[in-house]
């Protein structure tokens, strides 16, 4: 039997967006569907009709589900019919969405009970009935889901969908610049990008490999680094349950370890490369986590992990960009929460950046690189990477208001420093 795709569209929108999702499931049916009622017990009926239905025909069924498509889909019994769903912006929590269109009318509870139904200034009717199936049938939602989520969303928020994205286990891509409605082209080419990253064969991983081993080739004790970050959470953290950011996730080799080794409440992987987060996503098929496009220069949480970590990144910045990442990690840190972080470092004189440089080539060599593969690695040295020396990182790390910073570990350029924000 033959595999299907079933998609949801949004509100004002049709089946014909169907369309745009062929190409990118060659092998599969693509079918859309265009639901004739707008409540979540009709159009869930409907919803649920239709994949039954499917079910007869196809082997697997795939949903494609987009804005409130998705919480009629989620209200529609569903999760055991379908092999998987995509959301794209979904409506995840329809109670807070509701209130917050009544406090923009300064709608009360109340009132809206006594009318039954109130038109709204910007062309909604809230409804008690719609109000009150919400609060009384709350979301239950088991399928494997992959989430796509536009930072700028005025529907729902980063936290919201946060919240749903843990407690269902679904991983969660952010596009910092994307909106509610994915239509510019850019947005759509991250969406497309999404998708092909989410139905790669995940055990065809040769390219995050070869990235790896290539690393190996130019950074001594490379997976050593890794140990020594697992070390420092371990002696920090003890066995309690934390939440980490990785700020510069590349192919995911830390993410990957840190959920085989840790408690996580929650776990965010940042990279500023696409290629890198699709990596990264293949080599972390199906667990709980988050992936978001951007780099630590760029970050805006606050107050939220217990771990942030930044390996081989902030060294690519110069002095003013260094010291903004080095502050946004600071302020996503809980108050008593760990800055973790590798990075090339300075010799303190010239002969000693010669000699350090000296080593590091013999190391390269003996590791298979060619010499002129060698030379144009060192050539970078402060063209390409700007390293700072081990004291002007205690400098920036007290300036920027870390109570407590050390050196951990370091070999050849690479240092591990962590740091602890004050309670």
């Amino acid at each position: 039997m033959k595999n299907a795709i079933i998609y949801i569209h949004g509100k004002g929108g049709s089946s014909s967006e169907s369309e745009h999702y062929k190409p990118l499931f060659p092998d599969y049916d693509v079918l859309g569907l265009d639901y004739k009622t707008f409540t979540p017990w009709e159009t869930g009926a409907e919803i649920f009709t239709a994949v039954k239905k499917l079910k007869t025909q196809y082997e697997k069924i795939i949903l494609i589900a987009n804005s409130i498509g998705a919480f009629f889909s989620m209200n529609a019994g569903i999760d055991s019919l379908i092999e998987k769903a995509y959301f794209i912006s979904p409506v995840v929590d329809m109670e807070k969405l509701i209130c917050n269109m009544m406090a923009a009318e300064n709608v009360t509870e109340q009132e809206l009970k006594s009318r039954g139904v109130i038109p709204t200034s910007f062309g909604e009717e809230l409804s008690w009935e719609y109000l009150s199936y919400v609060r009384e049938h709350p979301i239950g939602w088991s399928c494997p889901t992959d989430i796509l989520y536009g930072r700028c969303d005025e529907l729902t928020s980063y936290e919201t969908i946060c919240s749903f994205s843990q407690k269902h286990n679904a991983s969660l891509t952010v596009m910092e610049n994307g909106e509610h409605w994915f239509h510019t082209g850019e947005q759509m080419r991250f969406l497309d990008d999404w998708i092909r990253r989410n139905t790669m064969d995940n055990k065809s991983a040769f390219n995050v490999n070869q990235y790896d081993d290539n690393v190996r080739k130019v950074i001594p004790f490379y997976d050593e680094i890794y140990n020594q970050i697992f070390s420092v959470i371990s002696a920090y953290c003890k066995d309690k349950k934390i939440s980490l950011l990785d700020t510069s996730c590349g192919t995911g080799t830390f993410g990957k370890k840190a959920v085989e080794l840790f408690n996580l409440s929650e776990l965010v992987l940042c990279d500023p490369s696409e290629k890198m987060l699709a990596d990264a996503q293949k080599k972390l098929f199906g667990q709980p986590c988050r992936f978001v496009l951007c780099g630590s220069e760029n970050l805006s949480y606050q107050n939220r992990f217990d771990v942030v970590t930044a390996i081989q990144s902030h060294h690519y910045f110069d002095r003013a960009a260094r010291e903004k990442a080095v502050k946004n990690c600071f302020n996503a840190l809980k108050p008593g929460g760990i800055f973790i972080y590798f990075e090339n470092t300075a010799p303190f004189t010239d002969r000693g950046t010669d000699i350090m440089l000296s080593r590091l080539e013999e190391y390269e060599l003996n590791s298979g690189r060619t010499f002129d593969e060698v030379k144009a690695h060192s050539a970078r040295y402060n063209k390409e990477f700007f390293p700072i020396t081990i004291k002007e990182h205690f400098e920036l790390l007290n300036k920027t208001g870390f109570k407590s910073c050390e050196l951990f570990w370091h070999s050849y350029m690479q240092s591990g420093f962590y740091a602890i924000k004050g309670e």
